[in-house]
């Protein structure tokens, strides 16, 4: 994405702004770092302790603590809490600190409560010059996406906007101010509000799911209806698809919701995905997805019946993926039926079959066979 140009620095917020999580904090993480010879750290951590307290100040720090290799974590500390006081002279320093640690970790916790600050003032210009895509705080992604509209809102951002609110479950309440401006753009239009209301469908969103299909233009919302239908009642649902009821689910629909049903209540899906198929007469990658879903439904319990139902299932098609290849294939293996353990390891992808437990079935099936 090209720079911003009232913001060089504008940073891909909506594509990765996922960062590793570590098990520590940054400081125990900046502790471990510490080569061996390091200074004694108790003093430090007193100094650092009294002064989340706020029984500390800085006169009080003896030249031994200011040559500390983790002084700056102290530092930063009491910048943060002279941030939550105000005051122009507390922003300037922390800016000063900034510059001077570059993006040092120890940068992060303070650079996002300056950050806070300066949204509350909406210092939009500045707030974008210290933005970094590196910061995962969902509340201040939306105040970023606030700066970007008050410095000059593009086609780009309502399209990177609309992606967010397609992907994600909820946005936080920080971003509805841009939540109500993406709605004001050519963008937010059917087709988006229907991609949306397919992921929550995908997830089982059965709430959010009924309040967008009330957006929908009413000649787009009948496979979506059967789909919520679907979901919110599967065994009558099914039931009927089974006995020939006509139904306006589409393909995504039938095979989601299914796959949902199975996982929640197997020996049904099984007792009614042969009628379910002569009913419906599907299109043969959604026959398949109906049929995988109930063997791996049944294999996660080793219900010998998995095993023709994957047989059933074919071998090649979407549905037939890095799972499916590892459950048809344990499916075999309970089963002593080592001719298809054979078949089917030499279907596995590469990456599986290079797997040492699949290498080892492999073999067991030759020399079963031998």
């Amino acid at each position: 994405m090209e720079a911003h140009p009232k913001c060089p620095a504008r940073p891909p917020l909506y594509r990765c702004l996922a960062v590793v999580l570590l098990n520590l904090s940054p400081l125990a993480a900046a502790f471990a770092a510490e080569p061996p010879q390091a200074p004694d750290r108790e003093p430090f951590l007193a100094a650092y302790r009294a002064t989340e307290a706020g029984l500390a100040a800085p006169e009080a720090d003896d030249t031994e603590l200011r040559r500390h290799p983790l002084y700056s974590w102290l530092q930063a500390l009491r910048l943060r809490q002279a941030l939550a006081s105000g005051g122009e002279v507390a922003e300037a320093s922390a800016l000063a600190f900034l510059d001077q640690q570059g993006e040092a970790p120890v940068t992060l916790d303070l650079r996002k409560a300056l950050l806070s600050r300066m949204a509350e003032r909406q210092d939009w210009t500045g707030f974008l010059a210290l933005w970094r895509d590196s910061i995962s705080d969902p509340g201040l992604r939306c105040r970023a996406l606030d700066a970007w509209l008050a410095t000059g809102p593009d086609h780009e951002l309502a399209s990177l906007l609309a992606e967010r609110w397609v992907k994600e479950a909820e946005l936080p309440p920080e971003c509805a101010g841009a939540l109500a401006w993406l709605k004001t753009q050519p963008v937010y239009n059917p087709a988006l509000i229907e991609r949306r209301l397919r992921s929550r469908l995908r997830e089982g969103d059965i709430a959010r799911a009924r309040a967008l299909l009330a957006e929908l233009p009413a000649a787009r919302r009948p496979p979506l209806a059967t789909w919520l239908q679907l979901l919110e009642a599967p065994a009558e649902g099914f039931a009927a698809l089974a006995a020939g009821q006509p139904s306006a689910a589409d393909d995504e629909a039938l095979s989601e919701s299914f796959g949902r049903y199975a996982r929640r209540d197997a020996a049904q899906a099984r007792s009614l995905l042969p009628d379910l198929l002569s009913a419906l007469q599907p299109a043969p990658a959604t026959a398949q997805a109906l049929i995988v879903a109930v063997a791996l439904s049944l294999s996660w319990s080793r219900d010998p019946a998995a095993l023709g139902l994957f047989k059933q299932a074919g071998d090649s098609g979407a549905a037939i993926d890095d799972r499916a290849h590892e459950w048809r294939l344990r499916s075999a293996i309970w089963a002593g039926d080592w001719a298809q353990v054979l078949a089917w390891t030499a279907q596995l992808p590469p990456a599986l079959a290079a797997q040492p437990r699949w290498r080892y079935w492999k073999a067991r099936s030759l020399e079963a066979l031998s």
